[in-house]
């Protein structure tokens, strides 16, 4: 091996590393890890509340669909079926561009990390047209790379639920009624 290719492996090694890994609490979590990774790859969405056409491939995005749920500005159920099944996925906000993305849908989402992540990716191609219900398709690399590592529990794609502690509200105090 030269020196070339080791530096090159031991700089892939070091990426994978800190990448992190996600070790599920459970067989099951690690199944249902895979499968939301799966769908996340290629999926067709239902939405229950869309509106107008957009069509993106890369960073490049045209058209003006607007997502929301049956009241203004909450999130709207996205029904997706994708390579793993079936889920009920949150989306809301505006995909609105011509050529170059103005907004993407849940834009104050991060790229990485929990469901719902923004959308679409730079490495995607989907499409989504609605007339009060919508439907879209969606293809994405950058998800088949985070699969393929979830196999070997790196989730560089950082939204595998095992392992993340989700900070609970307290229970409210009981009221009680003053003495009379």
């Amino acid at each position: 091996m030269s020196a070339r290719n080791a530096c090159l492996l031991g700089l892939a090694l070091l990426c994978i590393g800190a990448a992190g890994c996600a070790v599920p609490d459970s067989f099951g979590g690690y199944l249902q890890n895979r499968r939301h990774d799966l769908i996340d790859v290629a999926h067709v969405d239902f939405s229950a509340v869309s509106l107008g056409p957009v069509v993106y491939a890369g960073p490049l995005l045209a058209g003006l669909n607007i997502m929301t749920g049956y009241e203004t500005r909450t999130p709207g159920g996205s029904l997706q079926i994708g390579l793993g099944g079936p889920r009920i996925q949150e989306r809301t906000g505006t995909a609105a561009g011509l050529l170059w993305p103005a907004s993407k849908w849940d834009e104050d989402q991060k790229m990485l990390g929990l469901r719902p992540k923004r959308t679409p990716s730079g490495f995607s191609v989907g499409a989504a047209v609605g007339l009060v219900f919508g439907v879209g398709a969606e293809v994405d690399v950058i998800e088949a790379v985070d699969f393929v590592f979830g196999l070997l529990c790196i989730d560089i794609g950082q939204d595998d639920e095992a392992g993340i502690d989700i900070e609970e509200e307290p229970p409210a105090a009981p009221v009680t009624e003053p003495a009379k």
